[in-house]
């Protein structure tokens, strides 16, 4: 996972300096978007088949905490609801 989150800093990085420039080239901020999109596909993965693994060993009186947890955890990783605050 710490890969990948390497991966994907250097190339925000990257995608980012291309603001520099005056005529961004679009063929390359594309490349970015799908480079980037893919490492998010992997950390899904990664993290869902994780999650699988951890379930797997739960003894039968922890799958329901295990169960309950994926559900708050789910609420977490969706964000808050609504606008952001306003500025002041």
């Amino acid at each position: 996972m710490m890969k990948l989150n390497e991966e994907a800093n250097e190339i925000h990085k990257k995608y980012f300096q291309l603001l520099e420039s005056e005529n961004v080239n679009d063929s390359i901020a594309d490349s970015y978007e799908k480079q980037l999109a893919n490492i998010t596909e992997n950390r899904e993965e990664f993290t869902f088949i994780h999650f699988q693994k951890l379930k797997a060993i739960c003894k039968p009186d922890q799958i329901k905490l295990f169960n309950d947890f994926i559900v708050e955890l789910g609420k977490i990783l969706a964000g808050p609801k609504g606008p952001p605050p306003p500025h002041q």
